[in-house]
């Protein structure tokens, strides 16, 4: 096993044939599952997962002015600007708005 003690830059690639781990952790790493498939550890279960067909996440996800909260199978998204959807939204509760601003909607719109 290699062991830098100061930077180190490599004038090529670098090969790992799977995970990056971090010293005295185990249950944390990261790196490739599979060809294609790079994944993120915590706690020793898998957080993020980015394929080539999809990408997957455990837990919430949040990010300046977003939150997407993953509860067993039910998603909770806040957004504090515009939010521009492709494809079919369905709203299985209720849809409110708050604040001033005015909301539009095109396209078919079922109440």
């Amino acid at each position: 096993m290699a062991h830098f003690l100061t930077d180190t830059t490599f004038a090529g690639g670098l090969t790992i044939p799977d995970y990056i781990n971090h010293a005295g952790d185990s249950g944390t790493k990261f790196g490739f599952s599979a060809n294609d498939t790079f994944v993120v550890r915590t706690g020793g279960s898998t957080r993020l997962t980015v394929a080539d067909a999809a990408s997957t996440f455990s837990g919430d996800v949040q990010a300046a002015g977003l939150y997407v909260g993953a509860i067993n199978t039910s998603f909770d998204f806040y957004n504090n600007g515009t939010s521009y959807f492709n494809g079919t939204v369905e709203v299985d509760d209720s849809l409110r708005q708050t604040g001033g601003a005015a909301s539009s909607f095109s396209g078919d719109l079922t109440v």
